[in-house]
């Protein structure tokens, strides 16, 4: 099968030296980029020991000799679709949430201590110095108690209907996030449920407060579904090698919320797949549900 695609001129970016522990001769691999006109760039490793095949390719995908604007015809040599799945995060320890608030807020560890331990001496959230990142099989049990306390955590409350009304907080201690023998003094930082000191908070503290509840409510959630597709795309008789990721069920990242980055990232790619290299036709339905929009 045949598609056209439209590119830019491509570059030649960089080459890199690799050595083998068998033979201390250096092999050069040279590296060629070509961007699409959707604004895309694919990404082709040459295997030469010189520069003159590198350009040779260059020059192909560039058509320097012809009118640039006219359209590439490439082959596409096979399509692989993966269906992965990423399960919620285990809970926060110290050193986890002091990583996390260090990267949200750009706030030192020791910053993030003095909050966490306010919010404890609040009865906000447990005991912070922990190094566990699971609970305890005697807390799981009680778990009911944590969330119908949250019930009043206006930013929790859609959360925890849907987790009400699933039953998914039921069986807990099953789970990989509850694990005594994982447990020294202190199980995993979570919210108590207790709102009472709410209102004292300031807006960092509060900030901290709704990370910690969001991660806890997470894994009441199913896990994240993507799909995967491995593009390879003949042409001047190399490959060109592209992928996407699409996500296809939220699941947990609903709560934990999917970063802006993957997700402009992942648009992007569904687009491009969409209208430059698109599937095999499969049913309208099933259309529909591969490329549904990714919720923010």
């Amino acid at each position: 099968m045949l598609q056209r695609v439209r590119r830019k001129p491509a570059t030649l970016i960089h080459w890199t030296h690799t050595e083998s522990e068998m033979d201390l001769n250096k092999n050069r691999s040279y590296l060629v980029t070509v961007t699409t006109e959707l604004g895309e760039t694919e990404t082709l490793s040459v295997s030469a020991r010189n520069e003159e095949k590198a350009e040779e390719l260059i020059r192909f995908l560039s058509n320097s000799e012809s009118d640039a604007s006219q359209p590439l015809t490439c082959q596409i040599v096979s399509i692989e679709k993966k269906k992965e799945k990423k399960n919620p995060p285990l809970l926060f320890n110290l050193a986890e949430i002091q990583n996390e608030c260090s990267k949200r807020f750009k706030i030192s560890p020791d910053e993030t201590l003095r909050i966490i331990q306010e919010l404890y001496e609040k009865k906000l959230v447990t005991y912070p110095r922990t190094d566990a990142r699971v609970l305890s099989t005697a807390v799981a049990k009680e778990i009911h108690k944590n969330l119908n306390g949250l019930m009043q955590y206006e930013p929790a409350k859609p959360y925890l209907q849907d987790i009400v009304k699933f039953g998914s907080h039921k069986g807990l201690e099953k789970t990989r996030y509850v694990n005594d023998k994982q447990i020294t003094d202190h199980y995993a930082i979570i919210p108590t449920g207790q709102l009472t000191e709410l209102e004292s908070l300031n807006s960092l503290e509060r900030s901290v407060y709704e990370m910690i509840v969001r991660r806890f409510l997470s894994i009441f959630y199913p896990p994240a579904e993507y799909q995967t597709v491995k593009l390879v795309v003949a042409a001047g008789g190399e490959k060109l090698y592209t992928s996407a990721k699409q996500l296809k069920v939220p699941g947990y990242l609903e709560i934990a919320g999917i970063p802006k980055s993957a997700k402009e990232r992942n648009a992007a790619k569904t687009e491009r797949l969409k209208t430059t290299w698109p599937l095999p036709s499969p049913p309208r339905a099933a259309i529909k549900k591969l490329w549904k929009s990714s919720p923010e």
